[in-house]
C-alpha cells in the first residue's frame, strides 16, 4: 500500500503531481466559486464564477518567478513587479 493508502496498480494511472499552475491567486489564494445558474422557472444548472488573475513576474523570495495573481492584489499594491 501507498500512501494514499492504494494498491501500486492503481498508482499508475494517477497523475504524478499536482499541478501547481492552477488559476489561482499565488498572493490571495482566490479561487473559482460555484454556485448554480436559476433561470425563471427556478430551475437549477451548476456553474462556476472564474477569477481574474493575471500572469504576471513577481519577486519571490528574492527571485523572479511566473505566477498567477489576481487583478485585485496588483492594483492595491500587494506585489512588486519585476
Amino acid at each position: 500500500m501507498s500512501s494514499l493508502g492504494l494498491p501500486p496498480r492503481l498508482l499508475c494511472i494517477l497523475p504524478k503531481e499536482v499541478s501547481n499552475m492552477s488559476r489561482k491567486c499565488f498572493i490571495t489564494g482566490k479561487s473559482p466559486g460555484t454556485g448554480n445558474h436559476v433561470s425563471h422557472a427556478n430551475n437549477k444548472n451548476k456553474r462556476t464564477w472564474g477569477v481574474n488573475v493575471q500572469k504576471v513576474r513577481i519577486l519571490v523570495d528574492g527571485k523572479p518567478k511566473r505566477v498567477y495573481v489576481s487583478a485585485r492584489a496588483l492594483k492595491s499594491g500587494k506585489v512588486t513587479r519585476v
